[in-house]
């Protein structure tokens, strides 16, 4: 009597390696589209806050160049949608509050709180992106 030799020992190799193999090419490439996404709402964020840095210095330049006796912006919440270069499609709304307050006996003080929000697209969109930013600035009258 011979002796049978062992067969179909490579065949299970394979389909060991295969299923291996595969589920290890779908992990990297589900890890590098992830790591995208996270790359892709990072500068989405960064986008964000210089336009609502471009809010409040638009806020603070109409602050500067406005009469001492005049508030602030007119009108107080005012939208303003960018269209310059990496900030095209973000909408900015800047709110702006003035407080006067007297200061010793004579001398007015005027406070402005501007708020300034920036967006770009709608809540629930893969790149949505919010920031809001707010300053407070002293006006003194001399």
């Amino acid at each position: 009597m011979t002796p049978k030799k062992s067969q179909g020992m490579a065949l299970m190799t394979m389909i060991f390696l295969m299923v291996v193999i595969g589920s290890s090419l779908t992990f990297m490439a589900k890890l590098s589209q992830q790591q995208n996404s996270t790359n892709n709402l990072a500068v989405m964020g960064a986008r964000a806050k210089w336009a609502a840095m471009a809010g409040l210095n638009w806020a603070a330049y109409k602050i500067d160049n406005a009469s001492p006796s005049a508030d602030c912006p007119t009108p107080a919440t005012t939208t303003i949608s960018l269209s310059q270069a990496d900030l095209t499609g973000f909408s900015v709304t800047v709110t702006c509050t003035a407080t006067t307050y007297t200061e010793g006996a004579s001398s007015a003080v005027k406070i402005f709180l501007v708020q300034s929000k920036a967006e770009y697209g709608s809540l629930g969109d893969p790149d949505y992106a919010f920031r809001e930013l707010e300053v407070v600035m002293e006006e003194k009258s001399l």
